[in-house]
């Protein structure tokens, strides 16, 4: 942002955009949850990498969509997800 011709107006815009998040903490709940899709995975044959395990968890537990180009979260039973991404 520091060498945009628009610097005001971007700041502005990502501003705007951060104060509209929140952030979802990892709770007994998410944890128990990762551990089920972990399990889920393993005897599947189908691991995926740790932190998308969480990911996932975090959007089953808070029954949320996840947007994402990577296709190996169509493994995960009842996991949402975001197609339109383009």
């Amino acid at each position: 942002m520091e060498q945009s011709a628009k610097r005001e107006v971007n700041e502005k815009k990502f501003r705007q955009f951060i104060d509209s998040c929140f952030i979802l903490n990892i709770n007994e709940l998410v944890a128990d949850e990762y551990a089920e899709v972990r399990k889920s995975l393993k005897e599947k044959g189908r691991p995926l990498p740790e932190n998308d395990i969480w990911i996932a968890a975090t959007c089953l537990v808070n029954d949320l969509p996840l947007a994402t180009y990577d296709k190996h979260f169509k493994m995960i039973e009842g996991l949402k997800l975001v197609n339109n991404l383009g």
